[in-house]
């Protein structure tokens, strides 16, 4: 641990060619034309507790607007994107504080804002959200577009306390150098002194195997090593012992859907693939939840196949949706993704037939193991989706969700009978055979009442209102 002396960075912004006119022709989320005028709804705005909104700033006149940026504080946000890069385009410097206030209230999905921001305080907020799952991707994005000075930046925090913050700030320059920053670093670096420059090279020159979590995975329960089909090396009739396979289901869950462990392909490379993805399989049939359960398994599940999968049908539940399956799936060499519902959807789902649109011949087709209406483990076998699937590898997927195996539940029909009341008091019930059929309770024909020798016909539903001045025009 190093106590330097750092320099930080003022907040900033770093324009290209033309973004900032681009920025500030930004259409707004919702057009506002206040009908009193911008001058009385400010003054409105003013005096209602929310106080003044995104919009307000991002569609008011600039100088009418002006004045009031200093101690404003972003009220809610939500989809807030294109009215936050108006802003920034409009007042640059001046709204950086009130931008950045409202990414920081809600990062994800709202990083795209900051990009041409730059400083010390948003270059440890990148580094921290570089450590996310939903927000790693545009934090990397600003990563890579101001490199040098997040290498300037993050170098004190690389070489401090053990902690959170180090660890985000080694995560950051880990990820520049993967990008070719490498210099940019160890030039960072240097400028700190030389015991600063010799963590930094640490760092950078440690083995990528070593570096591991400060939380290692535990395996869930419901795997079972000793139940699984023996892996076979490359080229060699031995098998992997229990253990070494054991410590093969580990290595994949220290994987993500967008960082690999660095150790995992170079022993993938080394075993046999068919028996690999047999392995794979039976590990996956194990599973009693859905199937991106674990997203490092997931990812490990696409690299054990012995064949890639182009196009892939993920079928969920409404028990249990799960859209960010999609992700995990693209992570494991999936080119496409198409969902489908297995509940309440017709006989011709949507997914199935965008999936086939799309495949060509040559293609590989993964669905689920046993898709609503077919036998398990089995495709459509209708004469149009024979014609569709000629020359299509399909590739069955077993997800290892049991409720997918259960029928489609179809729609009841209607009820064929119904209540009615006699003059006699009694109640009994009314046979209506034309309901079930036509489904048209206004026109429904008369029927014969069993407990009286007159015919009844359905009354008009009359709702309370009407039916309290019919009975004050009668009184």
């Amino acid at each position: 641990m190093l106590s330097v002396e750092s320099s930080p960075t003022p907040l900033c912004t770093s324009w290209r060619a033309g973004e900032r006119e681009r920025w500030t022709q930004t259409p707004p989320r919702y057009p506002i034309v206040p009908g009193p005028g911008w001058r009385a709804s400010i003054e409105f705005a003013l005096r209602h507790p929310r106080g003044l909104q995104i919009w307000d700033f991002a569609q008011a006149p600039v100088e009418m607007i002006r004045p009031y940026f200093d101690g404003a504080q972003p009220g809610f946000v939500w989809r807030a994107v294109p009215d936050l890069q108006r802003i920034l385009g409009r007042f640059d410097t001046e709204a950086i504080g009130y931008v950045l206030a409202a990414v920081h209230s809600k990062p994800a999905g709202h990083i795209e804002a900051l990009l041409p921001v730059e400083g010390s305080e948003v270059t440890a907020l990148m580094a921290q959200w570089c450590t996310r799952r939903t927000t790693r991707t545009a934090a990397q994005q600003w990563l890579q577009r101001h490199a040098t000075t997040a290498a300037h930046d993050l170098t004190p925090a690389a070489v401090g306390k053990p902690g959170l913050q180090r660890t985000a700030a080694e995560t950051a320059l880990l990820y520049l150098q993967s990008i070719g920053h490498c210099g940019d670093i160890r030039s960072a670096a240097a400028g700190y002194g030389r015991e600063a420059a010799e963590v930094i090279d640490t760092l950078l020159t440690a083995d990528p195997l070593l570096r591991l979590p400060a939380r290692m995975p535990t395996l869930p329960s419901w795997l079972r090593p000793e139940l699984l089909p023996a892996i076979q090396l490359d080229g060699d009739d031995k098998a992997l012992p229990l253990e070494a396979a054991t410590n093969l289901c580990l290595m994949a869950a220290l994987c993500e859907p967008d960082v690999v462990y660095a150790g995992f392909e170079q022993v993938i490379g080394e075993l046999d693939a068919v028996t690999l993805a047999q392995w794979a399989r039976a590990v996956f049939e194990q599973a009693p939840r859905r199937i991106s359960a674990n997203a490092g398994m997931v990812r490990a599940r696409g690299s054990f196949s012995a064949g890639r999968v182009r196009i892939v049908l993920a079928r969920v539940s409404t028990r249990d949706q799960h859209p960010e399956a999609q992700d995990a799936l693209r992570a494991a060499g999936c080119e496409q993704v198409f969902t489908d519902t297995a509940y309440g959807v017709p006989a011709h789902r949507p997914g199935p037939d965008q999936a086939l649109l799309v495949a060509r011949r040559g293609d590989q087709l993964g669905h689920p193991a046993r898709p609503a209406g077919t036998v398990a483990g089995e495709p459509d076998r209708t004469p149009a989706a024979c014609d569709r699937t000629a020359g299509i590898d399909l590739v069955v997927l077993d997800q290892g969700s049991r409720h997918l195996d259960r029928p489609m539940r179809l729609p009841r029909a209607p009820p064929t009978r119904r209540t009615c009341r006699c003059a006699d008091r009694r109640s009994h019930r009314i046979e209506r055979p034309g309901l079930a059929a036509t489904g048209n309770r206004s026109n429904e024909p008369a029927a014969a009442c069993p407990g009286s020798t007159r015919r009844h016909r359905r009354p008009a539903r009359v709702g309370p209102t009407r039916r309290a001045a019919r009975v004050s025009m009668r009184a």
